[in-house]
């Protein structure tokens, strides 16, 4: 029953706009390395690159199904430092043109690694990283132990919410008022040689995302 659900959810295909992309894997999930080697001179320790999916995000059919609960969620398992979000969709930026994480240009909205914090930029910033808050647990991982991190990102079409999870285990709703726009699933990888592994539903999630979107659902009632 859950893998017929999980079917139900993946029939959107999203694809990776930029970097090592590696297309055609059996599970559908899409795998990319960061292979920066030229260093910016404002981040001269970092050689960061971002990623966007598209096309826009739309509600799972998991979701839809349920009437007024419009909800897409994508999971990115992530080796080394990251942050994990959305941008605006369409939108002009230089996001993906420079070495800038989730929420610190454009509009976008990031889980970010190295402190856990929610970073947010709406299309207001002269720089990346000033607005941002307290929200959940830091997670970034390291090459020599091998391990990974699951960390997924939950969007509300109705209400312009947005929530993370990470390794299976929700971190709450993000106290921000996002601006009203269609988004696309983002991430940017921190140094050279870290990975990213996206789903949006081709394979099982960590996160229980059908047992929150009926309680999201009844909750409504």
């Amino acid at each position: 029953m859950i893998q017929e659900r999980y079917r139900m959810i993946s029939t959107m295909t999203y694809k990776l706009t930029r970097g090592t992309v590696e297309n055609g894997i059996e599970d559908g999930v899409q795998r990319v390395v960061n292979r920066r080697s030229r260093t910016p001179e404002h981040f001269p320790e970092f050689h960061m690159e971002a990623f966007r999916a598209q096309p826009h995000l739309r509600p799972m059919e998991l979701s839809e199904t349920l009437g007024d609960s419009d909800v897409s969620y994508f999971e990115v398992r992530v080796r080394g430092g990251a942050s994990v979000g959305i941008e605006v969709d369409g939108e002009s930026s230089v996001l993906f043109e420079s070495y800038a994480h989730i929420g610190w240009l454009s509009t976008s909205y990031g889980y970010h690694s190295d402190d856990g914090r929610f970073y947010w930029s709406d299309n207001n910033n002269a720089w990346g990283g000033e607005q941002n808050a307290e929200y959940g647990e830091p997670w970034e991982t390291f090459h020599n132990r091998g391990d990974d991190c699951v960390i997924g990102c939950g969007f509300h079409h109705d209400t312009y919410e947005m929530f993370f999870t990470k390794n299976g285990k929700f971190q709450g709703m993000v106290d921000h008022s996002l601006v009203r726009a269609r988004y696309r699933a983002a991430f940017a990888l921190h140094k050279h040689g870290d990975r990213g592994e996206i789903n949006f539903g081709s394979k099982p999630f960590l996160f229980d995302i059908e047992e929150y979107c009926y309680k999201m659902e009844d909750d409504d009632l």
